[in-house]
C-alpha cells in the first residue's frame, strides 16, 4: 500500500513538472527558430500623422537586420530612398532623399488563438528634414509578419493603417496600446507608418507560434 502511495505522488509530481513545462514552453513564444541575417526590400512607404497635411513619401528601401535563435528579439536597419514631402526632398544624414532608421524589435501575439503574429518595432528617434520643414519621429509600432509555423527564408512584414496617422494594429493581445508620433511643428501628435517589406534571412527558420 505504502509502495502504492508513492508510486502515485510520483507520477502526480511527473505531471505536474510536465505541465509547468508545457506552460512555460507556451509561453516563450512566438520566438524565433534560428539566429540569421536579414535583406529586403519594399515599394513606397509613408508616413502620416493624425492631425497634419504633410505626408512623407518615400518610392523604396532597403531592409537588413538579424534575428535571434530562441527568443522574440530582432535588430534592423532601413535606407528608405527617393523621399519627399511636399515636393522637397527629405533626409535624416548628408545626402538629399534618404532616411534612415534603425532599432530593435519583439515578436508578439496579434491573436494567440488564430496564431497571428506581428513585430514591434522600436525605432530609435530620428529627426527628418525637408527643405525648411523638420521632423522629429519616435515611438514604437506593430507590423504583421508572415509565414508563422513554416521553414523558410522568405518573410513578409506588413505595416498597414486603418486611417491617417492611425496604425492597423496597436496593440499585442493583452498588452498595452502602441503608437509611432511626429511633430512637424512643435507638437507631438499620433502618426503611422504603411509599407510592406519582402524580406529575405540568410538561413531557413520559422517564427514558432
Amino acid at each position: 500500500m505504502h509502495r502504492l502511495k508513492v508510486l502515485g505522488l510520483a507520477m502526480l509530481a511527473l505531471v505536474a513538472v510536465s505541465a509547468v513545462a508545457s506552460a512555460s514552453a507556451s509561453a516563450a513564444l512566438p520566438e524565433y527558430s534560428a539566429t540569421a541575417t536579414l535583406s529586403g526590400t519594399s515599394g513606397v512607404s509613408t508616413l502620416t500623422t493624425v492631425g497634419s497635411s504633410t505626408t512623407i513619401v518615400c518610392k523604396k528601401d532597403k531592409f537588413t537586420g538579424t534575428t535571434t535563435g530562441s527568443s522574440k528579439a530582432s535588430t534592423f536597419k532601413v535606407t528608405f530612398e527617393e523621399c519627399e514631402a511636399g515636393g522637397a526632398k527629405c533626409k535624416t544624414g548628408e545626402t538629399a532623399g534618404i532616411i534612415t532608421s534603425e532599432g530593435t524589435g519583439t515578436l508578439g501575439y496579434i491573436s494567440k488563438e488564430a496564431k497571428t503574429v506581428g513585430v514591434s518595432l522600436a525605432p530609435k528617434e530620428v529627426v527628418i528634414t525637408c527643405g525648411v520643414l523638420k521632423a522629429k519621429v519616435k515611438g514604437t509600432f506593430i507590423c504583421a509578419v508572415t509565414p508563422v509555423n513554416t521553414s523558410t527564408t522568405s518573410f513578409k512584414q506588413k505595416c498597414e493603417v486603418s486611417s491617417k496617422g492611425v496604425q492597423k494594429i496597436s496593440k499585442f493581445e493583452g498588452g498595452s496600446a502602441q503608437s509611432l508620433e511626429a511633430t512637424f511643428s512643435t507638437t507631438f501628435e499620433q502618426a503611422a507608418l504603411e509599407t510592406e517589406e519582402a524580406i529575405t534571412a540568410s538561413v531557413a527558420g520559422e517564427i514558432k507560434a
